[in-house]
């Protein structure tokens, strides 16, 4: 169900609200939350106001690569009952989702239907059902894996670099991608 997502007014006066969601501290590395955290600190200086939201069931700071004196960044942890979850969701501006790799990505289709864009690598099951307007694909490269469920396969590696430039283009572009996305999720 669609909630009350954040006005103009609002996105200008406390700044643009990047935001993810992790289930649990082991799927750092292939959520891509690293990667996201590196291209947030190098797309926008500690002057810019823009914040970064990470929804986890534990404290992930001391395993991401981030300047622990950046207060744009907050880890949001506890278990959230589906209503609190699409309340983080609908608080949002943007979505940020550089997996490495995905099974079905619910947490896409989450943000998908309260119409909020994304930035993903749009590997798996993603491509299925998120329409060209409502993300912006990063780039990336596939390697080995070495990590959980896809130790014996590949993953794709977003590039950090790609990242940071589509979390500028979100923000400079805002009131375009905002649109767009609402479109989509009102057709899908």
């Amino acid at each position: 169900t669609n909630r009350r997502t954040r006005t103009l007014n609002e996105v200008r006066e406390q700044g643009l609200r990047f935001s993810t969601v992790l289930d649990e501290s082991s799927g750092i590395l292939r959520k891509g939350l690293n990667a996201a955290v590196q291209a947030f600190e190098l797309a926008f200086p500690m002057s810019e106001q823009v914040t970064f939201h990470i929804k986890t069931v534990n404290n992930v700071m001391g395993l991401l690569p981030s300047n622990p004196h950046d207060s744009r960044i907050h880890n949001h942890i506890g278990h959230w009952s589906p209503s609190q979850l699409a309340t983080f969701i609908a608080n949002s501006d943007v979505g940020v989702f550089p997996s490495r790799g995905e099974g079905f990505g619910l947490c896409h289709l989450d943000y998908a239907c309260q119409a909020i864009p994304l930035i993903t690598t749009g590997f798996g099951g993603v491509s299925e059902f998120l329409c060209p307007g409502m993300y912006s694909r990063v780039e990336g490269h596939f390697e080995d894996a070495n990590d959980g469920p896809f130790r014996h396969g590949r993953w794709v590696v977003p590039e950090v670099d790609s990242i940071a430039a589509a979390m500028k283009n979100m923000a400079a572009n805002w009131l375009q991608w905002r649109p767009k996305a609402h479109a989509m999720s009102e057709s899908a």
